[in-house]
């Protein structure tokens, strides 16, 4: 009776060590998948993170490229309406000499046509008493 107590006794202890045995079993693979959950949570994180960073440095890119841009177009235009005006002063100054050299001239064939015809009548009053007086 005592050998069947103590095999029962026994037995529910190889029991027991079998049933902790597998406790222990899943509670490892449970902290096993807690872990793999946790590595995978972070590396999904850490990608969020990089591609965040990524689309900021290329926002930034973008931004400072269209900064530049604009400003090579400001001053491209700005050299070309300085270039137009410095052409428009060098048109007006020329149109200007122009109507000068054309007055001048103006005066001069004025000045040659009044001499003329002074020297003329001169010549014809002189020839309209040298005639009376023959």
């Amino acid at each position: 009776m005592s050998k069947i107590i103590l095999s029962s006794i026994r037995s529910e202890h190889a029991y027991s060590i079998i049933i902790i045995i597998i406790i222990i079993i899943i509670i490892i693979i449970i902290i096993i998948i807690i872990i793999i959950i946790i590595i995978i949570i972070i590396i999904i994180i850490i990608i969020i993170i990089i591609i965040i960073i990524i689309i900021i440095i290329i926002i930034i890119i973008i931004i400072i490229i269209i900064i530049i841009i604009i400003i090579i177009i400001t001053i491209i235009t700005i050299i070309i309406i300085i270039i137009i005006i410095i052409i428009i002063i060098i048109i007006i100054i020329i149109i200007i000499i122009i109507i000068i050299i054309i007055i001048i001239i103006i005066i001069i064939i004025i000045i040659i046509i009044m001499t003329s015809l002074s020297s003329a009548a001169a010549a014809a009053s002189s020839l309209s008493t040298t005639s009376s007086t023959t």
